[in-house]
């Protein structure tokens, strides 16, 4: 993941960061504990930046700044509405020399809480992570853009899926999606339970409508876009100060700065630290307007084969049709997943340089799909998956 504070410089280093990072894609984020070092005898140039989004409304997603001083680093829980000072040291490197006027060692690295920097992520990286599940049905491949919110996919995974379109109307001439913005009837969940569920975008936020699919018992929700763009969805926020909420932040932050503290001193990997708490249990899909049309289409194909006006009654229509079967898997947009897991952890940066004494922190796991038709290598280390390799090299040698 690549946070940028000023203009952006976008390698295609850059964007293989991006693409595998910004939203969690896969999990080899192993830390990496390289002691700072503060370069001698070089230039000196230092920049005084105020570090804070466009949103004057985020503020009240991010708790007051606190720094923890440990004997060899530093804690830092956000960045929102905060004076740092960067110096550049040449050509050689740049580091984070003050914060909130603060001097900082520059032998110390600074630890930061992902989610207290989440303002700071750029747009860049969102256009280079729309895209990140292909969807294939009846030989016909589709991307789908996931939500930020609930369960995701493991780079290895292929998830198997039955698509059941949801109807507003049994006008089939011209098909309307239901836009999936109140509660199912209890034969419809009967109907719904088990499959992944397509509405229309409108009328309601995106997280509502997942909620009311969990709610019913699907297994997913594919929500089709208006026009022809995909995007990843945002859940819910209120827009009104919530005192209680802020509350829950606060000590949310004080847990995080503890996690931080116990990983890097007790260089915990990734398949060991607590996984996130999300209240959206099933992934969530877009897909474009074109797409769901030709979806739509396929599962309408054996109207033909009936009488017109058979299926006024939408409950008959879907005892008497089947569902859309599917594949959901990961567009790793002609990456290779070895070169994937080998992505070091996110950096922070500034005019297209990183600042080397800064470290950005993701202490809770990514809920996954619990699905196992491949390897989970969601619990593997890197070292792991190395030593099965070699192990299965060895089998070969073994067997010539």
């Amino acid at each position: 993941m690549v946070f940028h504070l000023g203009k952006p410089l976008i390698s295609e280093n850059e964007k293989l960061k991006i693409f595998t990072l910004v939203n969690k894609l896969t999990p080899r984020e192993e830390l990496i504990y390289t002691k700072a070092v503060c370069p001698v005898n070089v230039k000196k140039e230092s920049i005084e930046l105020h570090v804070k989004s466009d949103n004057d409304k985020d503020q009240e997603n991010y708790p007051p700044f606190k720094i923890i001083e440990k004997p060899n680093y530093y804690v830092v829980n956000t960045l929102y509405d905060i004076d740092i000072e960067v110096t550049k040291f040449g050509n050689i490197s740049q580091l984070m020399t003050k914060v909130n006027g603060r001097k900082l060692n520059l032998n110390k690295n600074v630890y930061i809480v992902m989610e207290g920097i989440e303002f700071l992520l750029s747009a860049d990286a969102f256009q280079d992570n729309l895209k990140v599940y292909n969807l294939k049905y009846d030989n016909v491949t589709i991307t789908a853009a996931k939500a930020i919110y609930g369960p995701q996919l493991n780079a290895e995974q292929v998830w198997d899926m039955d698509i059941l379109p949801i109807f507003k109307n049994s006008n089939f001439s011209k098909p309307t999606l239901s836009e999936g913005c109140s509660e199912y009837s209890s034969k419809y969940k009967e109907i719904i339970k088990g499959k992944v569920i397509m509405v229309s975008r409108g009328s309601c936020f995106f997280s509502e409508k997942t909620k009311y699919a969990m709610k019913a018992g699907a297994a997913g929700i594919i929500i089709s876009n208006i026009n022809e763009q995909i995007f990843s969805m945002s859940p819910y926020k209120e827009t009104k100060f919530n005192p209680l909420q802020y509350k829950d932040l606060i000590n949310k932050f004080k847990e995080l700065e503890q996690e931080v503290m116990e990983l890097v001193e007790n260089d915990i990997p990734y398949h060991k630290r607590k996984q996130e708490v999300d209240e959206y249990t099933i992934p969530s899909l877009m897909i474009s307007k074109q797409d769901s049309e030709s979806l739509l289409k396929k599962y309408l194909e054996p109207l033909l084969n009936y009488r017109k006006n058979e299926f006024k009654n939408l409950l008959k229509l879907y005892e008497t049709f089947s569902t859309i079967h599917g594949t959901l898997s990961w567009n790793l947009m002609g990456f290779k997943f070895n070169d994937l897991i080998k992505i070091k952890p996110v950096d922070l940066q500034y005019d297209g340089k990183i600042i080397s004494n800064i470290k950005i922190i993701k202490t809770r796991r990514r809920k996954v799909l619990d699905i196992t038709p491949l390897p989970n290598i969601m619990n593997e280390t890197l070292n792991d998956i190395n030593n099965r390799n070699d192990n299965n090299n060895k089998k070969l040698n073994n067997n010539n």
